[in-house]
């Protein structure tokens, strides 16, 4: 049974909650002592010992396709986490009073591009898909190259971002095994998630992809200027945007 903001492995399998963790994501992703609950993961999980995200930060409302059922509305969820994760959700609108009444739940599979981190707000885009951005929680990419000054030398040295990689299963490994399969250049990407139920509601077509073209930073949001293909950049972390 799917979890609405339980999130997984790119294999399926549910991502442990921090507390359950090994002693690098304990100690390096969890020590907090100055507030009584432990950063974004809070309580949300323990009793399971899996991540239930409590992080919903955007859904974008996108329109049905489908002729025959024109009830439908799609719900795509951002869960702003550590690692991310987007959610499809089908709803049912009562024609007479507007109720949604939730169908069933899909994932949007990023896992072509790496998975996600950290999915901040997003927008509807005017061709009616949803479209989200990689804020925060990303290791700083200028230390993860060694010959820098300061440049990361163990995982402790990433702190609370090594969270982000529990869905890659390197959140306990040494810094060397986490280089050869990752980095943080994988994220901080414009996303986007397109629905097609004109062939079946039940069985709808989720694309999800990162437009690298766009561009890389703290993305707050892309937001599609009026009708055109023009986007507006907005970051949340520092005082610049950007118009492209």
């Amino acid at each position: 049974t799917d979890i609405f903001a339980q999130i997984k492995t790119t294999a399926g399998a549910a991502i442990p909650h921090s507390s359950t963790l090994g002693s690098v994501a304990t100690i390096t992703g969890m020590s907090d002592s100055g507030k009584s609950t432990l950063e974004y993961d809070a309580d949300i999980g323990k009793a399971s010992k899996t991540k239930i995200s409590n992080m919903e930060d955007f859904v974008s409302l996108l329109k049905t396709s489908n002729i025959a059922s024109p009830n439908t509305v799609w719900a795509v969820v951002h869960l702003e986490d550590k690692p991310a994760n987007i959610q499809v959700l089908q709803l049912e609108q009562a024609a007479d009073t507007g109720i949604l009444t939730v169908k069933k739940i899909h994932k949007a599979d990023f896992s072509a591009d790496n998975g996600l981190i950290a999915t901040c707000a997003g927008s509807v885009s005017p061709w009616n898909t949803h479209l989200g951005g990689e804020e925060w929680g990303v290791p700083n990419s200028l230390k993860w190259d060694s010959a820098v000054s300061g440049a990361f030398e163990k995982t402790s040295d990433i702190g609370r971002d090594v969270l982000s990689l529990r869905h890659l299963g390197l959140h306990d490994d040494d810094l060397a095994t986490i280089k050869n399969s990752w980095t943080p250049y994988m994220h901080r990407w414009v996303n986007e998630v397109t629905v097609d139920d004109s062939s079946s509601v039940t069985s709808p077509t989720i694309t999800a992809v990162k437009h690298y073209s766009m561009g890389r930073y703290s993305i707050e949001l892309p937001y599609c200027v009026d009708s055109t293909p023009q986007v507006c950049y907005i970051t949340d972390d520092s005082n610049t945007g950007v118009l492209a």
